[in-house]
This record gives structure tokens, C-alpha cells and sequence, in this order.
């Protein structure tokens, strides 16, 4: 007779898990906000002329805070293990399966999208070419795509920085960065459309420097953490005026450029700036918000960072054909920028019901970790499954559209 095993038993209950740094969930949640937020801004939310500036402007930081982000969580939690010789191998492994599994959601995420473009009547390729095309990365957004080159290139980053190279990991990455900017375009990456990796790399292994400093940082005393904080907001602000004081009549600086696509020296220093205020300064107010029902509530979302990247489109698409179809005045269209943030909020609280079910269930590991993806397809079919209902329900009024006339799509990186 087969034993059943019991549901204490060591193959049924995962290991316990360190507790996680609620401080990065918090950061990533607020990275998804912004994104959110300038996304329905880029795709035609009509907010009025001055919110538009301030909001999808001036307190634009996603596109390298979420980068920054990512690798500041690569070099915190995986450096560590790097460090132990017993764990080295598991984490490196860990990372290159993380890669994997970024590209399959790239695919599922694209294929989605396509399912999307059908429902409103989109003109579309053969479907074998259709498939092709993604399958070798011919066809999508590249924002993905760029995470997966960077994730699978982080274990040979973190082997530099424990082995003590981490300034020539640094100088050597702004050396490329430098050397992108006239030759950013690599044959052998299909998608470029936004996120070109020679350039994008140097937020990202920012972060990942920043990341593994980050224990000394969280050492440091009290004032010392404020003074960083105080200098950070400075070079925020100070870049900012660089970039936009030319809305108020300012000279623009000819030696500074801003400029996301390529991405150009001022604004890739602008993003790192703006990432590191916002990180300094909550942390030194953590101990007032950390734990406060508007951290939690950020954070769920930054629990559920990618699931949510991939969520933010639908909910755009949603939102912004309703805007078009009952249009308000201008300023009240503001009422759909919480509405979305809540709507996120949501999927990640269903996510999160559903996958706290499933962990209850006794099965061995391999297969629980199989079975607790399912909350991310689940909820995948079902938003493509009301987007598509509601493509179809009212027309738009003529002359309306999803985009706007200077669109630069939904992956535009904000």
C-alpha cells in the first residue's frame, strides 16, 4: 500500500521563508502607481492641460524607478546568498529560472495583447506569423524582454561584486552606457523599441550596486540617513528644473540632454535621482508609515510586481475607451487615476486570496509551486475575457480613439 504523505510531512510544507523586506513591496507598489497613473495619460485620458504636466511630467519616475527597483532587489536578497558558498549555486540557478520565467510571461502577456488587438478589430498578420514573430521576439514590447536579458545576466554581476570588482562592474557599465550612445541599436536583440539594453543596463546595475550596499546604508545612524536623503531630493530637484525649467522660460542646459528614447545621460541621472529620493526619504519615515493601511496598501501591489505590470495594461484599456465614451470635463477625468490604482489593487487582493488557498492544499513542492501560478492565468483570462465584452459593447463616439495622436504605446516604460 502507498504511503500518503501527511500533510507536515517535509515534501508537503514549503520551507519557511525569510520575512520579506516590506520596504522594497512598498517601493515597487509605488513605481506600478506612477506607471499606471502616466499610462492612461499617454493612452488619451484628457485631465486638463496643467495636472497633465505636473502628474505625467514633472512626478514621471517609473520607467527608471521600476528598473532601479528590480535590481536593487537582485543585489539584496541574492548577494547574500551568493556570498555562502552552500547557497551560491541555488541562488545563480534561481535567477536564470527567474529569466525563464519573465520570457514565458512575456509570451503569454503578448499573446493576450493579441487576443486584445483582435476584439477591436485590428488588422493583424497570418496567425503562423503572428506566432513567429513572438516566439523569436520579433514581435511585442521590450520591456520584458530587456528584464530577461538583465535578470540572466545578474549572477555573472554578482560573482564580479563578491569578488570585489563592483567598481569596475560600475565603471564598466557606464563606459557601455556611454559607448550606447551612438550605438545602441544590437542586431542580435529583435525587440527595440524603448528599453535598448546597452542603455537601460546602467539603472539597472545601479540599482543592483545600490543593493548590495544597502546593508552598510540600513547601518548608518539616523542623521547620516537624513543627510542622504536631503542630498538626493536636492539633485532631484536640481535635475528636474534641468529638464523642464525650459516650460517656465528657463534656458535648457546645452551640455545636459533629457531625452528617454534613446535614453540619454540627464534623463537616466534624473530617474536615479528622483528613485533614490523617494527611497531615502520614506525610509527615514518608515518607522511613521511602515506598517499604516496606505503602506500595505501599496505594497500588495508591489508583492505582485510583474503580475500587475502585465494587469495595468487591461486596466487602461478599460478605462480610458469609458472616458472617450461618457466624456466629462477635463478635470474630472481625475476621478479615473485613483479608480485604476484601486482596480490594481483589487486583482492583487483576488491574487493573493486565490494563491493563500492554494498554499493551503497538501501536495508535494514541485507541483504546489506549479499549481500557485494558476491565480496568474486565472485572472489573465478573465480580464482578455471583459476586455474583449467590452470592446464590443458601445461604439466610440466619431473622431475618438484608444490612443492618442502622440502616442508612444502602452510600454513606453512611464
Amino acid at each position: 500500500m502507498t504511503d500518503i504523505p501527511h500533510p507536515t510531512s517535509p515534501r508537503t510544507v514549503p520551507p519557511p521563508r525569510k520575512p520579506r523586506d516590506a520596504r522594497l513591496d512598498f517601493w515597487r507598489g509605488l513605481c506600478l502607481v506612477d506607471m499606471v497613473v502616466v499610462h492612461l495619460l499617454v493612452q488619451g485620458l484628457q485631465i486638463g492641460h496643467y495636472p497633465h504636466a505636473i502628474v505625467g511630467e514633472y512626478l514621471r519616475f517609473a520607467a527608471g524607478g521600476f528598473i532601479f527597483v528590480a535590481g536593487m532587489g537582485v543585489g539584496r536578497i541574492f548577494l547574500p546568498k551568493a556570498s555562502d558558498v552552500a547557497q551560491r549555486g541555488g541562488a545563480y540557478r534561481s535567477l536564470l529560472a527567474r529569466a525563464f520565467y519573465i520570457l514565458c510571461v512575456h509570451y503569454t502577456a503578448t499573446l493576450g495583447f493579441m487576443v486584445f488587438a483582435i476584439v477591436r478589430d485590428d488588422p493583424l498578420p497570418p496567425v503562423w506569423v503572428l506566432m513567429r514573430d513572438i516566439v523569436l521576439l520579433r514581435d511585442g514590447y521590450d520591456l520584458l524582454p530587456f528584464y530577461v536579458v538583465m535578470i540572466a545576466l545578474s549572477p555573472v554581476l554578482l560573482e564580479a561584486i563578491r569578488r570585489g570588482w563592483g567598481v569596475a562592474v560600475a565603471v564598466g557599465s557606464v563606459a557601455l552606457f556611454l559607448w550606447g550612445q551612438q550605438h545602441y541599436f544590437i542586431e542580435l536583440i529583435p525587440i527595440q523599441q524603448t528599453f535598448f539594453v546597452v542603455l537601460w543596463q546602467a539603472i539597472f546595475v545601479a540599482g543592483l550596486l545600490a543593493g548590495a550596499a544597502f546593508p552598510r546604508y540600513d547601518a548608518l545612524r539616523p542623521a547620516a540617513k537624513v543627510a542622504i536623503a536631503s542630498g538626493a531630493t536636492g539633485a532631484a530637484l536640481c535635475l528636474s528644473v534641468f529638464a523642464f525649467g525650459w516650460h517656465f522660460g528657463m534656458p535648457k542646459p546645452g551640455w545636459l540632454w533629457f531625452m528617454k528614447v534613446p535614453l540619454s545621460g540627464g534623463e537616466a541621472l534624473r530617474y536615479v535621482a528622483f528613485i533614490v529620493a523617494i527611497i531615502t526619504v520614506t525610509d527615514v519615515l518608515w518607522r511613521f508609515i511602515g506598517g499604516t493601511a496606505v503602506a500595505e496598501f501599496i505594497a500588495r501591489l508591489g508583492r505582485r510586481s510583474l503580475a500587475m505590470y502585465v494587469a495595468h495594461v487591461f486596466v487602461v484599456g478599460l478605462l480610458v475607451p469609458l472616458a472617450h465614451r461618457w466624456p466629462m470635463p477635463m478635470t474630472w477625468n481625475l476621478i479615473y487615476l485613483p479608480i485604476a490604482v484601486v482596480m490594481l489593487w483589487a486583482i492583487a487582493f483576488i491574487m493573493d486570496a486565490l494563491g493563500q488557498r492554494t498554499r493551503g492544499l497538501p501536495m508535494p513542492l514541485g507541483r504546489r509551486r506549479i499549481f500557485e501560478k494558476w491565480p496568474v492565468a486565472a485572472t489573465a483570462v478573465a480580464l482578455v475575457i471583459v476586455l474583449g465584452v467590452w470592446a464590443h459593447l458601445k461604439p466610440l463616439p466619431p473622431g475618438a480613439s484608444y490612443e492618442s495622436p502622440d502616442d508612444a504605446g502602452f510600454f513606453d516604460g512611464e
